[in-house]
């Protein structure tokens, strides 16, 4: 039961590993698409 344990602590740790990773990856993604949202919103005031 506790190598049970062992194994499907460790699967999940490295799950959550992978999903921060791929969050971060995703935030650096969304921060630049913001970045261009904003630009295009500063373009259109102006005009």
């Amino acid at each position: 039961m506790a190598d049970l344990l062992q194994y499907y602590g460790f699967d999940f740790c490295r799950e959550i590993l992978e999903f921060y990773d791929f969050a971060r990856k995703f935030c650096v993604f969304w921060r630049r698409v913001e970045l261009k949202i904003l630009s295009c919103r500063r373009v259109r005031l102006r005009v």
